[in-house]
């Protein structure tokens, strides 16, 4: 199951796509040129990036992902999480992501 974090975070070439992104997801079609981030299932890792279409895989599909925003590429992904990590230095001068998605279990299925 994917869960969408309500204040998913985009870079300009996906914003304002989330809805379409979502509904390929759910209807198993790939898509080119989406990466996504994801809380980690490894407890040592501080975020997940990988192509959507690794979604479509029975693996994933049986786990409970944590999506927290979405990129046209892997390069940009990474500059989304640097900002993200960034952010929460500076407003809490300790780099605890996990903190700032404790409440993940409530996030929806869909964006």
């Amino acid at each position: 199951m994917l869960y969408w974090n309500p204040t998913l975070l985009t870079d300009d070439g996906v914003s304002g796509k989330e809805k379409e992104i979502a509904d390929k997801i759910r209807e198993g079609k790939r898509q080119k040129d989406v990466y996504c981030i994801l809380l980690p299932q490894n407890p040592a890792n501080l975020f997940e990036i990988m192509q959507v279409n690794e979604l479509l895989f029975p693996y994933y599909q049986r786990k409970e992902l944590y999506l927290v925003g979405l990129a046209e590429s892997r390069k940009s992904a990474v500059r989304l999480v640097c900002r993200m990590i960034a952010k929460a230095y500076r407003e809490t001068k300790e780099p605890d992501i996990r903190g700032r998605f404790a409440d993940c279990k409530q996030w929806k299925t869909e964006p």
